[in-house]
């Protein structure tokens, strides 16, 4: 009777571990698939006209214009990165720069390795 009993203590510690395991590897694998970003900064002039990169500017199927804006926020693991959909009008483009309206000093994201959407998180590719 005390050997059925080690065993499936054995057997118990081996499930364990094992789920242990895989939520780790889980873990690890949601992070690797997270959309890669690389962020800018948007210029602002004296008369406080913001002008972005082109590549910032994102056109949807009804030629609405926006851009992704990057905040930071508190998540389940710490500090992450989320983008959120912010739409614009342009007022001017040109040499690959363009002057929206509204004001904006949070970072933009001006490239993207996958389709982003509103509120996903992402990760920040660095040089």
């Amino acid at each position: 009777m005390t050997n059925l009993k080690i065993r499936m203590i054995q057997v118990g510690i081996i499930v364990m571990f094992t789920l242990i395991i895989c939520t780790i590897v889980s873990i690890r694998i949601e992070i690797w698939m997270l959309p890669q970003v690389k962020l800018t900064k948007p210029n602002t002039d004296e008369l406080l006209n913001v002008s972005v990169p082109s590549a910032c500017i994102v056109k949807d199927e009804f030629e609405q214009s926006y851009i992704f804006v990057v905040k930071k926020e508190e998540g389940v693991w710490g500090q992450e990165l989320r983008v959120y959909q912010k739409q614009i009008s342009i007022l001017s483009e040109e040499n690959q720069m363009a002057v929206i309206n509204g004001t904006s000093s949070d970072s933009l994201v001006w490239y993207s390795n996958k389709a982003l959407e509103d509120g996903q998180r992402v990760k920040e590719l660095t040089s």
